[in-house]
Order: C-alpha cells, then structure tokens, then sequence
C-alpha cells in the first residue's frame, strides 16, 4: 500500500506545475496526474481505515 500522505504531496506537485505550464495541453496532462495521484491517495486512505477496523474486530474492539 502507497503512503496517502506521500501521493497527496505529489498531486500538490503536479497541480503547481500545471499552473506554471504554457502549454494548455501540457497542463492539463499534469492536471490528470495530480487527479489520478488524489485518487490513488484516496484509495490508500480508506484501504489503511478498512484494515485499522478488521484489526480492531479482530482484538475485539469496536472501531471509532
């Protein structure tokens, strides 16, 4: 599993350069990476609270 926190920084990235870029076309492809990079943090995010909450079942915890 990929650190949230690590892709989110690397969507933040690739929107800053997007905003730097002349070329509209260019711009937009980093614009697309920073969405995929979101999404993938995103992912990770939830995979990461799916697993807290079977460890949490699994000591006999109630998650939250």
């Amino acid at each position: 599993m990929s650190d949230p926190a690590h892709l989110r920084a690397k969507a933040q990235l690739c929107s800053a350069i997007a905003e730097l870029m002349s070329n509209p076309a260019d711009a937009n492809m980093a614009r697309q990476t920073a969405e995929q990079y979101a999404s993938l943090a995103e992912k990770a995010e939830q995979e990461w609270a799916d697993q807290q909450g079977v460890a949490m079942r699994s000591a006999g915890k109630a998650p939250g």
